[in-house]
């Protein structure tokens, strides 16, 4: 992942360059920071939903593997909006925390807004590959990282700035559009998964 991370950056930072020069990537820069410290937590959660998810499906209580995953997902979600409102709300100002130039962070408000308007759907995309991971699936959640990162994102980041004249702007969308997507497919993934289970219920409790 952090390999995946460098090379998805790479590309950010090389297509920002072309299309709005150092500014746009100063914006970027700073933007990318909110994203990752946002992220901690989120990861924190998944990982306390790994053990859980993977001993009860290994007691056969698949009932409760689904109970787990809509609590977790929930909970990620609620936690996710202690930054997606501040973000959503006062774009500028959080920027402003890393951009200390007069008048950069409110050049990258609206573009920043975009980005940030699907973060709100990270807790579920990450409990859903933590899930797959829990099942001894990994092959799965490699894939759908590999997609996020790479697959998925890399022709959007490229192509989108070329499309109506949206430039940079396109370089923004393309990380926004990216995670909607992705979540789009990995919750209907997870629920596939979920409709494999036996429906008898072998529980230990």
């Amino acid at each position: 992942m952090q390999v995946l991370t460098l090379v998805q950056q790479t590309v950010i930072y090389r297509v920002a360059s072309n299309y709005g020069g150092e500014t746009s990537q100063i914006l970027l820069g700073a933007a990318l920071r909110v994203w990752n410290f946002a992220f901690v937590p989120l990861w924190g959660i998944s990982q306390g939903f790994q053990p859980a998810a993977g001993t009860n499906y290994g007691a056969k209580d698949y009932n409760r593997v689904k109970k787990l995953t809509g609590v977790f997902m929930a909970s990620a979600t609620i936690l996710s909006l202690l930054f997606y409102i501040p973000v959503e709300l006062f774009p500028a100002n959080v920027l402003s925390l890393f951009i200390t130039t007069p008048g950069v962070a409110a050049s990258g408000a609206t573009n920043f807004r975009i980005m940030f308007s699907t973060y709100i759907l990270q807790g579920s995309f990450l409990i859903a590959v933590t899930l797959f991971q829990s099942l001894g699936k990994a092959n799965k959640a490699t894939w759908l990282v590999l997609f996020r990162q790479i697959i998925l994102f890399i022709p959007l980041a490229v192509i989108l700035p070329m499309i109506g004249g949206m430039g940079i702007r396109g370089v923004w969308l393309a990380i926004a559009l990216t995670d909607a997507i992705l979540v789009v497919i990995t919750i209907s993934m997870m629920l596939a998964e979920f409709r494999k289970f036996p429906t008898m219920v072998q529980s230990r409790y």
